[in-house]
Order: structure tokens, then sequence, then C-alpha cells
């Protein structure tokens, strides 16, 4: 509790007895977020290429707010305007040389 305001999150292990004991004094409206431990070595991973998918460390760079999502989905739309899934291989390729030109 902080300035008697009780906690909104309680990051803990999975533990049966910790559950209850949070469940008992905050209630049921409280957000209890499990911590496995054995997501610790992918979180590690993922903290080590945290500038790679986490905005907040790349504020350096102009992307105009597109994420990587939005860049697939633009060039799926675009490259539909040149090809559909009857072509061939030869036609695909030719529309898709004739996309990049």
């Amino acid at each position: 509790m902080v300035n008697n305001n009780p906690s909104k999150v309680i990051l803990t292990d999975e533990d049966k007895a910790i559950s209850q004991a949070i469940q008992n004094v905050f209630g049921q409206n409280s957000k209890h977020v499990l911590y496995f431990s054995d997501c610790k070595a992918h979180l590690e991973r993922m903290d080590k290429v945290k500038e790679k998918w986490a905005p907040c460390f790349n504020r350096d760079i102009f992307l105009a707010d597109m994420t990587s999502t939005q860049r697939g989905e633009s060039m799926n739309s675009f490259m539909k305007n040149y090809m559909n899934a009857t072509n061939s291989l030869l036609d695909f390729l030719k529309a898709f040389e004739s996309a990049l030109e």
C-alpha cells in the first residue's frame, strides 16, 4: 500500500499460498501477475535486443509512427495491385519486376 491505496499490480512467482494471501488481503479486484521463473531466460534475451522491438529505445530515429506490421500490410496491399493467387511463377516474377520499377 502506498498512501493507504492498495497496490494495483503484484508481481510474484507461481505459488498458491502467495496467490491466496494476495486475494485475502487485496480482494478479487487486484491484478496478480505471475512471474514464471522459466520465462526468465526468454525475457533476458528480449532485453538484449530491446532496441529492435521497443519503440521507446528508438526515439532518435524518424519512422513517422510506422510499425513493422504497417510496413508489411502496405507492401501486401501494393503487391495485390500487380498479381493474384492464380498467377504462374513467371507471371509473378514479371509482376514483381514491374512493381519494383
